[in-house]
C-alpha cells in the first residue's frame, strides 16, 4: 500500500513515514490553516502543489534510498521519509 500523509494545521501527520517498493507517497491537505500548500523534497528536486482536500501522489525516483526530508514550500513544516 502507498504511504499516506495528512497535511493539517500542525503540519505533516505522520511526520516520519516508511515507503516500500512502490515508492509512492499520497499527500492530502485538509486545512487552509497551514503554510503547507505544497510539498517539497529538496534533495530530489521534487515540488508538488497540495490543493485542499485532494490526494496528491508523489512518486519517488529509483535513486531515492535511505532517509530523506520533505517540507512545505517555506521550509517551516518538515518531515522524514525512509525508503526501504
Amino acid at each position: 500500500p502507498d504511504a499516506r500523509v495528512e497535511v493539517n494545521a500542525t503540519g505533516f501527520q505522520p511526520s516520519r513515514i516508511d515507503v516500500g517498493a512502490q515508492r509512492r507517497v499520497i499527500f492530502r491537505r485538509v486545512s487552509d490553516s497551514t503554510c503547507a500548500t505544497a510539498v517539497v523534497f529538496p534533495a530530489l528536486n521534487i515540488e508538488k502543489p497540495l490543493p485542499l482536500n485532494t490526494d496528491v501522489m508523489v512518486q519517488l525516483p529509483a535513486s531515492a534510498h535511505g532517509e530523506g526530508a520533505f517540507q512545505c514550500g517555506m521550509g517551516m513544516r518538515r518531515g522524514q521519509v525512509v525508503v526501504q
